[in-house]
């Protein structure tokens, strides 16, 4: 099926919405309590330019979303202007970000849970869009879950893959880059996205800024860096972040979680809490 469809993001909006409302979204399979808050939904078109600018910068082995879904489609008749790629992010709760907001030098327990058992929910929530719009006949794939999707640790820009949900979330309206590389939208930092490339032209959502940077004070005039405090690694610097220190301290992170938390996971986020993008965009750039 190819559409041009208005109520299409509409359905789309809603199978996620209602999906993380659900009891699939638990910080943990004992919890009560949910991962996630409520999901923000963009959308940009596969020959948006800024696709094109982002495959530049990253690396020739970075994918457009015409090549991803080539690669998932491999005798597709697609051009880059049938596609549409549709990004979501999930807050942290409040209660994740106050419990994470006090710890100093190790991430809290509801971090690691929502690292861990959130990340699946996230993996889980792009399978259940994937399988629902192409039961009715969409042509759709997740970026992240197609078998030729690959990491890449030893490239000059440092440790990428063929594609990035933080930058499709950038390109579909959901927010800008801040000094720590974290996405800063309307609902801050402290999140996780993911994406979906769908044959339909859905109607890009609106891009509030001009440059990739707008919403991070320290990048717009030099008066913020609480990110560069808050990292126990010393990996964020006024130049940005080092991938490889912060790499070096995720993997010990790993090790830990397992004898404090007894959760097999490696976040850290202490740079996504505590800080004035926490929840929202600054507001001294809103005013």
């Amino acid at each position: 099926m190819t559409a041009t469809d208005t109520e299409l993001i509409a359905h789309i909006t809603a199978l996620a919405k209602d999906f993380i409302a659900s009891d699939e979204n638990k910080l943990c399979p004992t919890c009560d309590e949910p991962a996630w808050r409520e999901p923000l939904i963009g959308v940009s078109t596969g020959d948006d330019p800024l696709h094109e600018e982002i495959k530049a910068h990253i690396g020739d082995y970075y994918w457009l979303p015409i090549e991803a879904f080539e690669t998932a489609y491999p005798d597709t008749d697609a051009t880059a202007s049938d596609l549409s790629v549709v990004c979501w992010v999930l807050p942290q709760t409040m209660e994740t970000k106050r419990e994470h907001r006090r710890s100093h030098g190790f991430p809290s327990r509801r971090w690691m849970l929502s690292r861990y058992y959130g990340e699946m929910i996230n993996e889980r929530l792009a399978r259940h869009l994937v399988e629902t719009l192409r039961d009715e006949g969409y042509e759709v794939l997740a970026p992240h879950r197609i078998k030729q999707w690959q990491r890449f640790n030893y490239v000059p820009r440092g440790p990428s893959s063929r594609w990035s949900e933080r930058h499709a979330c950038f390109v579909s309206g959901l927010g800008t880059f801040g000094l720590s590389h974290g996405l800063i939208t309307p609902k801050g930092i402290a999140h996780r996205c993911g994406s979906i490339i769908i044959r339909a032209r859905i109607p890009p959502t609106e891009r509030p800024y001009d440059t990739h940077t707008a919403y991070c004070p320290y990048l717009v005039n030099g008066k913020c860096g609480a990110c560069i405090r808050r990292c126990p690694a010393g990996a964020i610097s006024d130049k940005g972040i080092d991938k490889e220190k912060c790499g070096e301290f995720h993997k010990w992170l790993h090790n830990m979680s397992r004898k404090m938390y007894g959760v097999d996971g490696h976040g850290c986020g202490l740079c996504q809490a505590g800080v004035p993008c926490e929840s929202g965009i600054p507001r001294k750039l809103l005013r």
